[in-house]
């Protein structure tokens, strides 16, 4: 079983809306590297329930610590589409495009990824970068429109 050891940058790149935390930048209950969460008993459902694809899936590998490849994997249910979402972290916003990310990202895109209760993820790979979002296809990426840079869970 994996745990976040001493990453929490969950904390920096997800909005937050119980929170009124926006995206990309830290939570004011965050203390990296130190004691983490200050509300961790009482922090927001959102928190809760979040736990990073690294976090929870195997076949996620651990080139894909959040902490070490500056990205966060969310597999996000939205009614009935399965999400692969892709935060990244604002000091490393073109890390997705390096290997061995990109080519991951994009077999990803083409063949998604088994989830946690026997749930698939395919039918698309957002990826969440400072001021801009991309849907990633297998055969391209396409910039979208971004809202203000608030994505949030």
């Amino acid at each position: 079983m994996r745990s976040c050891g001493t990453c929490s940058l969950c904390c920096k790149l997800l909005g937050i809306l119980e929170l009124e935390k926006p995206q990309g930048q830290w939570c004011p209950h965050c203390k990296p590297g130190k004691e983490r969460c200050t509300i961790y008993e009482t922090r927001p459902d959102t928190c809760r329930t979040f736990n990073c694809a690294w976090l929870v899936n195997e076949s996620v590998d651990d080139r894909w610590y959040p902490e070490k490849c500056k990205m966060v994997i969310n597999m996000n249910v939205d009614s009935e589409i399965h999400l692969l979402q892709i935060y990244v972290d604002p000091s490393n916003r073109m890390g997705w495009t390096k290997e061995p990310y990109y080519s991951q990202i994009k077999s990803l895109a083409k063949n998604g990824i088994d989830g946690i209760n026997g749930e698939f993820y395919r039918t698309e790979v957002r990826l969440i970068s400072p001021k801009k979002v991309y849907t990633i296809l297998p055969d391209k990426d396409v910039e979208c429109p971004a809202s203000n840079g608030t994505t949030e869970l």
